[in-house]
């Protein structure tokens, strides 16, 4: 055993350039899906605020119309002003219901976005809205409940 004798390694006890530039890539890898995973986190949560707004905004329109006793305006378009000032435009369209129009009522749908129509909205609510003859004869709106909602 006396053969053997302790030698000193002659490599150095550090780091490699190219060890150091690896370890460097997968840190800025790691980092930069981070910030883009943070950056879609942030949008999700901007438009899941937006939806939210606009539901209370669509309620809000509803509710107010039922208290003036007026159905929802047929055929109209608007702009409302949401809580942090920003612009939401709303628009209501009839929409073909062969089952409502048995009924003698019809079908109408807010729809409410924070980009003019036809942009895509945000949310939209159908309303039923009963038909009723008027003493000439015609028929008008005389009641509005809520059919259902669906946010887009």
């Amino acid at each position: 055993m006396s053969n053997m004798r302790w030698r000193p390694s002659r490599r150095p006890h550090g780091l490699t350039l190219i060890e150091a530039l690896a370890g460097t890539a997968i840190l800025a890898t790691v980092l930069a899906t981070s910030l883009v995973a943070a950056g879609r986190l942030m949008a999700q949560s901007r438009r899941a605020g937006q939806i939210s707004t606009a539901c209370r905004l669509a309620e809000d329109l509803l509710v107010d119309w039922r208290a003036k006793g007026q159905d929802s305006p047929e055929d109209k378009a608007g702009q409302v002003a949401g809580p942090d000032g920003a612009t939401f435009w709303w628009q209501v369209a009839v929409v073909e219901n062969p089952d409502a129009q048995a009924l003698g009522a019809k079908v109408l749908e807010l729809r409410l976005g924070d980009q003019p129509p036809p942009a895509r909205p945000l949310v939209s609510v159908q309303v039923l809205a009963a038909m009723q003859e008027k003493k000439n004869g015609s028929v008008a709106d005389s009641s509005t409940t809520l059919a259902g909602d669906d946010a887009h």
